[in-house]
């Protein structure tokens, strides 16, 4: 991706892509447990990024970091699909996209779903050009 040319739909998905790969490879233990391997997902997230799940409790970056960081190889077998997804809205360097997640536990037999608004905005210091501000996860019934 080109950081000074506008963000395509395409640009977005590739990051989507990338991040949900780092969540695979974390919590399946591919990549090792260190501060190194986590800046995958840290360098990509704003200082005031938050979350919230689908349970609706809102989860700040810390808190959010220190649990992902614990959860490493904690969920062999994971798998995670990311479907559908688009810009809905372009502010400025802001953009906010929408996806749906489908995750796939060992031992399980069907996926199960969520739907995302992601909040993310052109960052040059990013690892791919973009920053994830925050995400609201749905469940897909």
């Amino acid at each position: 991706m080109n950081k000074n040319l506008e963000i395509s739909n395409e640009d977005i998905a590739a990051e989507i892509r990338r991040l949900h790969q780092f969540f695979i490879d974390w919590f399946n233990g591919v990549v090792p447990k260190t501060e190194e391997a986590f800046k995958s997902f840290r360098s990509a997230t704003a200082a005031d990024f938050s979350i919230i799940p689908p349970s609706g409790e809102l989860i700040p970056i810390e808190a959010l970091s220190q649990g992902l960081y614990n959860a490493h190889n904690q969920r062999p077998g994971l798998d995670i699909d990311v479907r559908k997804m688009t810009i809905q809205h372009k502010m400025g360097d802001f953009y906010l996209a929408t996806y749906e997640e489908w995750q796939l536990e060992k031992g399980d037999s069907e996926w199960k779903g969520r739907v995302s608004s992601a909040l993310l905005s052109k960052n040059a210091s990013a690892p791919a050009g973009l920053m994830w501000h925050h995400v609201h996860e749905t469940w897909l019934s």
